[in-house]
């Protein structure tokens, strides 16, 4: 069930292509993978369930990140992006990012709107450059 939480293209990579992609096309946009879980990996460690591929990247744009952590303390519980990338039921690699303009919507701070728009113009030069 997909619940258009975020920012997504079907790409024609694999998967390990892909998720290098994805981190060399934020880098380029002023990000950086701070977090990567291969949650295939952890989900057969932790509880020996075979899982479909899919690695979350935490994606961080540090000055962006500070001037809004500068508005609220509390807004660290948003950050950072996430990105997905996986592997759908067709066998088709997926990216998907979170919409900051949905995520930062929880708040109601007039100098997030802008910041949020800021990023979200990013992360769709980003996924459209993947």
């Amino acid at each position: 069930m997909a619940l258009n939480l975020g920012i997504s293209r079907t790409v024609k990579l694999d998967f390990d292509d892909a998720v290098a992609r994805v981190k060399e096309v934020f880098k380029e946009n002023g990000f950086g993978a701070i977090t990567e879980m291969d949650v295939k990996k952890i989900l057969k460690e932790k509880i020996g369930a075979d899982f479909k591929k899919y690695t979350i990247l935490g994606m961080c744009n540090p000055k962006i990140a500070m001037e809004a952590i500068s508005v609220s303390d509390d807004i660290g519980l948003l950050l950072p992006c996430n990105v997905c990338v996986y592997e759908n039921k067709n066998g088709e690699i997926v990216v998907s990012a979170i919409n900051p303009e949905t995520l930062l919507g929880l708040v109601d701070i007039k100098e997030m709107n802008e910041k949020a728009s800021i990023v979200k113009e990013k992360i769709i030069k980003s996924i459209d450059n993947i």
